[in-house]
């Protein structure tokens, strides 16, 4: 979509007839501010009745840097 944007058409009636236009319209993709990276999880799968599982992740900048705002633990 964002490339090709979004094609539509708008019809309007009146007591007269019906006038139709064609448009499009580029999409707007917004960047993320953060990235998720996987980490780890202490289970491959989970059965089909269910389970637990912990998974490890950190949460970077877009460029995968150490966010700045960030508060140590």
């Amino acid at each position: 979509m964002k490339k090709t944007g979004i094609a539509y058409t708008v019809a309007l009636t009146d007591e007269d007839g019906v006038a139709t236009e064609n448009y499009s319209i580029k999409a707007s993709v917004p960047i993320a501010a953060y990235k998720i990276n996987f980490g780890s999880s202490s289970n491959a799968e989970l059965s089909s009745s269910g389970g637990s599982t912990v998974i490890s992740f950190r949460v970077n900048d877009k460029d995968g840097g150490v966010i700045a705002t960030r508060k140590s633990r």
